[in-house]
Order: structure tokens, then C-alpha cells, then sequence
């Protein structure tokens, strides 16, 4: 209690930013709502990969940043494909750190506070990618290796946290999932600006 008598809580929210392709996930709501939804034409903070960017607000503070990068698993593949086309050494671990850090490029914008500021990379349908193309002519094994390792370089060198939707039609849901994550479990320590 105040010394006029009432109680006031703070009100925790998740700002989402998104292309507005993914505004029927997140519609903008008059009613109070957990989340602020802000649409905008282009990428949010100018990244190559389509992106939702996620951040807590609760009274006079804020979180860092929590951006989650779309890549399909087709496209995620036929990077694999052209960077063993690309090398001629057959090194993996060269190809694997060529292909990721083309991707490390496409998540970065200079609007990001790295290392502050944190990267999901989501890659939907790697899996059935990799099984679709098991099935086709001039399928190599080493596929399916290479993506680990592009994955584990990511990680590694990139500070990227990849996750895989194996269903294609489990990105609502996993959307939703990291805005109420955000919601109940991002610090919010800085100031807002």
C-alpha cells in the first residue's frame, strides 16, 4: 500500500516485434494482455532471416533482447549442399564453419547488443528435409553429419541456441511458448531508454 491507500503492482509485458506475417500469432489487442504486439513491414531489427524479437518490460526496467531466427530446414539443407559444392578441400569442419558463419551474418544486425542481446536460431523441417532428400538421387550421407556440425558450430563459436520444430506447423506453438517464457522468466535490469 501507497500513502493514498491503494496497492499498485507492477505490470510485467513481452514486447513482440515481427514482420507482420506472423501478426495472426501475436494480433495487437486492446484488452491487457501479457504481450504488446508491434507489426512492422520490413524484418524486425533489419536481419536477413525472418525474426521475432522478444522483450520484457516491467515498470521502469527491461530485459535484453531474446531473437529468434526462422530457417527452414529445406533451405538449411541446400546451404549444406552448395558449401560442399563450394570447398574444394572436403574438410567438414571447414564447410561447416564457412556455412555458419553465413548464418551467424544473416542473425546479426548492428541494432543488436551482442553478446547482451540473445540469438535463437529455430530451423523448421530439418528433418523431413533430410528424409525427403534421402529419397532422391545424389543424396550423400555426410548430410546429416554436416548439419550437426553446423549446428555445434553455431552454438559454439556463435553463442546461437538452435532448436529444430520438427513438424512445420509447430511454429505457433513454439512461438507462443517463448513469449510466455519471456513473460514469467526474463531478468529485466537495464533501464528503459
Amino acid at each position: 500500500n501507497n500513502a493514498s491507500g491503494g496497492n499498485h503492482a507492477l505490470r510485467r509485458s513481452v514486447r513482440i516485434e515481427s514482420h507482420e506475417k506472423f501478426s495472426k500469432i501475436f494480433p495487437a489487442v486492446v484488452s491487457k494482455c501479457f504481450y504488446e504486439s508491434v507489426s512492422v513491414d520490413d524484418n524486425p531489427l533489419g536481419l536477413c532471416l525472418p525474426a521475432i524479437a522478444f522483450q520484457t518490460t516491467c515498470g521502469q526496467l527491461q530485459s535484453d533482447r531474446l531473437v529468434l531466427c526462422i530457417l527452414e530446414g529445406d533451405d538449411f539443407l541446400e546451404r549444406i549442399k552448395d558449401g560442399m559444392k563450394k570447398k574444394s578441400l572436403h574438410d567438414s569442419l571447414k564447410i561447416s564453419e564457412a556455412v555458419a558463419k553465413q548464418i551467424d551474418s544473416e542473425c546479426t544486425s548492428f541494432l543488436l547488443r551482442l553478446p547482451h542481446d540473445r540469438r535463437v536460431l529455430l530451423i523448421r523441417g530439418l528433418f523431413p528435409a533430410l528424409e525427403a532428400a534421402a529419397k532422391r538421387t545424389g543424396y550423400r550421407s555426410e548430410y546429416k553429419v554436416m548439419a550437426d556440425l553446423i549446428c555445434a558450430e553455431l552454438m559454439l563459436r556463435h553463442n546461437m541456441v538452435v532448436i529444430h520444430a520438427v513438424k512445420l506447423n509447430d511454429l505457433e506453438m513454439i512461438l507462443r511458448e517463448f513469449a510466455m517464457a519471456c513473460y514469467y522468466y526474463q531478468l529485466t535490469t537495464r533501464k528503459k531508454r
